[in-house]
């Protein structure tokens, strides 16, 4: 299936970032308490897609936490982390974008027609997917 129903998603993240905090102790994902339908999904495998970026680029070291933010703004999943700069280089492991998010927006677009937007500051990269409704008797609601 190519939508995934948020609460499927979302309990499936809980269970994929168990399997991170085996390796890295440091990392803290947090779900927002917000709201959704039954009827509201996300592209399969988005949200992993994000957490496993946010990990392989920015893992941290055993003085750094790494925070994933899983929240909704309007019509739109907000996957956000804070940025861990190497020391060695000063630079944000998030700036090689890589073939993860490349993918995504592709999938997205290809899918549903719809875009993904990324946002990155100096101490935060955000990751905006579109909820996707479902007519269940119709199939996806574009």
């Amino acid at each position: 299936a190519d939508a995934v129903p948020l609460k499927d998603c979302l309990a499936f993240s809980k269970d994929y970032m168990a399997l991170f905090k085996l390796r890295y102790e440091n990392i803290n994902m947090n779900i927002h308490g917000f709201e959704y339908g039954d009827n509201e999904c996300v592209l399969s495998l988005s949200l992993q897609v994000l957490i496993e970026n946010a990990v392989k680029h920015n893992a941290p070291g055993p003085a750094e936490t790494l925070r994933i933010d899983i929240d909704r703004e309007g019509d739109r999943l907000v996957v956000s982390n804070n940025i861990l700069r190497s020391p060695a280089t000063g630079r944000s492991p998030a700036e090689a974008h890589g073939i993860g998010l490349e993918n995504l927006k592709k999938r997205y677009r290809m899918k549903f027609d719809r875009a993904i937007d990324i946002v990155e500051t100096r101490d935060c990269f955000k990751v905006y997917i579109p909820i996707i409704k479902v007519n269940h008797e119709k199939g996806i609601d574009y």
